[in-house]
C-alpha cells in the first residue's frame, strides 16, 4: 500500500537537510513587511523577527517571544530595523 505520510516526510526531510540552520543573533532585528495569506495568521505576534535559517532566497524567523516559528518566508519580504534615533511625532493631518 502507497503511505502518502511516508512521501511526505521523506520530502520534508530532503528540503530541510537543504537548509542552513544557525542560532538566531538577538542583536539584529527584522520585521516582516508583507504578511501574505500564508503567514496572515502570524500578523498577530509582535512584528520583531531573527533569522536562524536560509535557503535560497527563504529564511526561517523565530519571534521575539523566542517560541514561534515561521519555516520558510521569501527574503524580500524580512527586513532589518534601522537605529535612526528619531523621535516620533505622530502626524496632524
Amino acid at each position: 500500500m502507497f503511505n502518502y505520510v511516508n512521501i511526505y516526510i521523506c520530502i520534508y526531510i530532503y528540503i530541510m537537510s537543504k537548509w542552513n540552520l544557525f542560532n538566531p543573533d538577538y542583536t539584529k532585528k527584522n520585521f516582516i513587511s508583507i504578511f501574505n495569506d500564508d503567514i496572515k495568521s502570524f500578523s498577530n505576534c509582535k512584528n520583531i523577527w531573527y533569522i536562524c535559517g536560509t535557503w535560497k532566497n527563504n529564511v526561517r524567523l523565530i519571534n521575539h517571544d523566542r517560541k514561534t516559528h515561521i519555516n520558510c518566508i521569501s527574503k524580500c519580504k524580512v527586513i532589518p530595523f534601522i537605529n535612526t534615533d528619531l523621535e516620533y511625532y505622530p502626524s496632524d493631518y
